[in-house]
């Protein structure tokens, strides 16, 4: 026999004693459990919408050529959820017709580190060695266009990395400009 101390809505301290008080606080979680679900299922579904939203209404300012509120929207986007690689990607680019180097950077590599075996990484990892060729910091540049040349599932890329990996071998040693 179980004797458990409750105390009831009247603040009345009882003692109980035997199975109805588990019974009790068995369906009291069980009721818990189900209403926190619930809860969660519900934020879930609101949580989804804005993120559509928050898509959707990045692409319409592309269109309008409204980088800044684009930007802002796709940014906006959660981890977790379909739109969020796309959402970065087009962040990165809206952040570079922004002339925003530094946000483009940063959310390039948001997408090379999330949203690996997309094709969102490559293109990532393609515009953000670009921006480092352009910014003349050849050495991170060749690194990601080094990966590109060996592993990239798309043969425009591997190509444009080859041609970009000489262009640095020749800037940085013009006597060894060597082919990739």
């Amino acid at each position: 026999i179980y004797r458990i101390l409750i105390i009831d809505w009247k603040d009345e301290a009882k003692l109980c004693i035997g199975d109805k008080t588990i019974k009790r606080i068995f369906w009291g979680l069980v009721f818990l459990l189900a209403v926190g679900v619930f809860l969660y299922s519900l934020t879930g579904n609101l949580m989804s919408k804005n993120n559509q939203r928050y898509y959707t209404q990045g692409l319409n300012f592309i269109l309008q050529k409204d980088y800044q509120n684009a930007y802002y929207n796709f940014s906006s986007v959660e981890r977790g959820n379909d739109y969020y690689c796309p959402s970065k990607y087009r962040a990165a680019l809206a952040a570079q017709n922004l002339y925003d180097k530094n946000s483009a950077s940063i959310m390039y590599k948001e997408v090379i580190n999330s949203c690996q075996n997309t094709l969102f990484e490559e293109n990532s990892r393609y515009n953000l060695a670009k921006l480092y060729f352009e910014q003349k910091e050849y050495k991170k540049a060749h690194s990601l266009f080094d990966i590109l040349a060996n592993s990239a599932k798309t043969e425009k890329y591997k190509i444009a990395a080859n041609y970009f990996l000489g262009e640095i071998l020749s800037d940085t040693k013009p006597q060894t400009a060597v082919s990739h």
